[in-house]
């Protein structure tokens, strides 16, 4: 009978998995800048829409950011949607599927290794993403340490919350009807 190993052995081997499938994740998602680029590109093009047509209605500049922030989360809603899922499909058409199933490690340490990578590469897309949106368009965005922080002028008022987030734009009904008179 073969000797069980210890906790430390046992924690060594999960983490070198982990970092291991992390390594394959991280070099498979970034050999082609072809398809970084369009996983950059793509999502701007429908953003550039957006603020477009955000500001060809009368909305503030600062309506942009909310924008901006969600076609970054759309990188990260992508991967969980369809790089995680469709690795485990290509996984079991090549084989290796069965390997990680047999392997001496944690299958969660596997899974662990899966989404390090997969969060570390739409991490990169979704901040290529926001940096392109924010000078792209120049949509301005609001940054305080503590508290906050409230902009107001005549018809509109914009609140944020926190170290770094983005603006929500509240209306007053005055400026509402101001854009149905035009």
């Amino acid at each position: 009978m073969l000797p069980s190993p210890s906790f430390r052995e046992d924690l060594t081997n999960n983490l070198r998995a982990a970092y291991a499938r992390m390594w394959v994740r991280l070099r498979g998602a970034n050999r082609d800048p072809t398809a970084l680029a369009a996983e950059i590109g793509l999502p701007i093009l429908t953003i550039g829409a957006y603020v477009i047509l955000y500001r060809a209605i009368g909305l503030p500049a600062t309506a942009g950011a909310a924008v901006i922030v969600g076609g970054a989360m759309i990188a990260f809603w992508t991967n969980v949607l369809w790089n995680m899922s469709s690795q485990w499909f290509w996984e079991r058409e090549q084989g290796n599927l069965e390997m990680y199933l047999v392997a001496p490690v944690s299958r969660m340490s596997i899974l662990l290794g899966m989404a390090m990578g997969g969060s570390l590469n739409t991490s990169i897309r979704a901040l290529g993403i926001v940096l392109l949106g924010i000078f792209a368009f120049q949509v301005p965005f609001t940054a305080e340490k503590h508290g906050i922080q409230q902009t107001c002028s005549k018809n509109q008022c914009t609140f944020s919350q926190g170290p770094i987030s983005q603006p929500s734009t509240l209306q007053s009904y005055h400026s509402a009807s101001k854009w149905q008179d035009r």
